[in-house]
């Protein structure tokens, strides 16, 4: 019995220290073991800082600009041609012809809105200006001349805005060619011709042969004279209208006490 005492102590105190030496072992791996210290840790490892940046990749700016965002202020240069032409409908090749074709409220061009014009009253540039919607417009452009000399009212440029970007090719939104004059805010010498939204504003309608010849004194369109002497026989307010004897002149004519006359 003795010797089976002490075989059962001897097993159990072997036991007892494979228990402990495996609790050891576990310890000493554990220890041992790569640790989260020891191992890679995320300030070793490749950090956002130290990726490729938002800062350092291809960024907007950099990026190919493509020009076409319709909510840009895309523009471009084209010819007055292609300026002139844009929006389906052209600006006519002078400015007292544009403005009859912006004076006719009834038949205006391509949905037209609303056309302004600037040039009566001596203002040193001319132009008409027809606006289809507040993103789309076209204004034309026209030569004043001088005071000394020199044709007025040719067609010497154009622009027009879109809300799509759809001129040169589809990159820009605004096209312009020709001679661009320097706008003016609230210009004093811009008169409404034709407001389809508020057409009490509208001047009244002229009944009278149209007025297609510019004369130069202010800048108004006119009725042109005729090429023969008219017959002054008549009331002194024949033709009840003055004329201008040519384009581009300072001169009105009419009939005066039964008499041609031309204030020229």
């Amino acid at each position: 019995m003795a010797g089976l005492g002490w075989l059962c102590v001897g097993a159990l105190a072997w036991v007892v220290s494979g228990c402990a030496g495996k609790a050891s072992n576990d310890s000493g791996g554990s220890a041992g073991a790569p640790s989260i210290a020891g191992a890679p840790s995320i300030a070793g490892a490749p950090s956002i800082a130290g990726a490729p940046s938002i800062a350092g990749a291809p960024s907007i700016a950099g990026a190919p600009n493509t020009g076409v965002d319709a909510g840009s202020d895309a523009s471009c240069m084209g010819t007055i041609e292609e300026a002139a032409d844009a929006l389906g409908f052209s600006c006519p090749a002078d400015y007292c012809a544009a403005r009859i074709l912006a004076s006719d409220c009834s038949a205006l061009p391509v949905g037209t809105q609303k056309t302004t014009a600037i040039g009566n009253g001596g203002s040193s540039s001319l132009s008409v200006s027809f606006e289809i919607s507040p993103t789309r417009r076209k204004e034309c452009f026209y030569s004043n001349g001088s005071l000394s000399g020199g044709l007025s009212g040719t067609l010497v440029g154009a622009a027009a805005t879109d809300e799509r970007a759809s001129f040169c090719g589809g990159s820009a939104t605004e096209i312009s060619g020709g001679q661009q004059p320097t706008k003016v805010a609230g210009n004093p010498f811009e008169t409404t011709l034709c407001d389809l939204a508020h057409p009490e504003l509208n001047p009244p309608h002229d009944d009278g042969p149209p007025r297609v010849c510019l004369n130069k004194l202010g800048n108004s369109c006119a009725v042109c004279c005729p090429t023969t002497t008219p017959d002054c026989s008549h009331p002194d307010d024949y033709p009840a209208y003055g004329c201008t004897p040519g384009p581009s002149s300072f001169c009105s004519c009419g009939c005066q006490n039964g008499a041609w006359s031309c204030g020229c």
